[in-house]
């Protein structure tokens, strides 16, 4: 399996440190605007939707999302999602590249832009490590030079614990927010 980016256009406003355990995507205006579509980064069960926050607010900090379950204790998290535009529920299972939200600015954010987790054995790691673009994104040329991400042709062998294989069933009640994964972003 290969994660590739949650939006179709790559620009890193904020990336991976010790003090954001994840990258933030921006928008571009010539490739989608403030509405972009986001989009699952590989087939998957969706085990968290959070939909209902209307705007910005310390209290929630992800603001609206998406919690996908990739299979073999991969999963990853899209936030700050514009209010009411998940597309999907819990217990959806998902294709790559399907639209799951649009990118927004609620609960604690400074701007419209999507926050992307990647975690491996409810681990946040760098999802500059396992992420790539395919010909379908467009990558800005700032996040080109100072972050250098993978095509996803470019590499062959895939990262430690991305490996292929089952996805679990998820039940289709709702998880609590905090029973994973620790919400701390800032």
């Amino acid at each position: 399996m290969k994660l590739i980016f949650p939006c179709y256009y790559v620009g890193v406003t904020q990336g991976f440190k010790s003090t954001h355990k994840a990258i933030d995507l921006g928008w571009d205006k010539k490739h989608g605007g403030p509405n972009h579509k986001i989009i699952a980064p590989a087939d998957g069960i969706v085990t968290y939707v959070k939909n209902n926050v209307v705007g910005k607010t310390k209290n929630v900090t992800y603001g609206n999302y998406i919690k996908i379950n990739h299979g073999n204790g991969v999963y990853t998290l899209m936030a700050h999602l514009k209010y009411n535009s998940a597309t999907v529920k819990v217990g959806d299972k998902v294709k790559q590249g399907q639209t799951i939200g649009i990118m927004g600015n609620t609960g604690y954010s400074f701007g419209v832009h999507c926050h992307y987790e990647v975690y491996i054995d409810k681990k946040r790691v760098n999802p500059f490590n396992y992420t790539y673009y395919t010909d379908k994104h467009v990558v800005g040329t700032n996040t080109l030079k100072k972050y250098k991400p993978k095509k996803e042709e470019d590499e062959d062998d895939q990262p430690e614990g991305l490996e292929t294989g089952g996805l679990e069933e998820v039940p289709d009640e709702e998880e609590s927010e905090d029973e994973d994964f620790e919400e701390n972003e800032k």
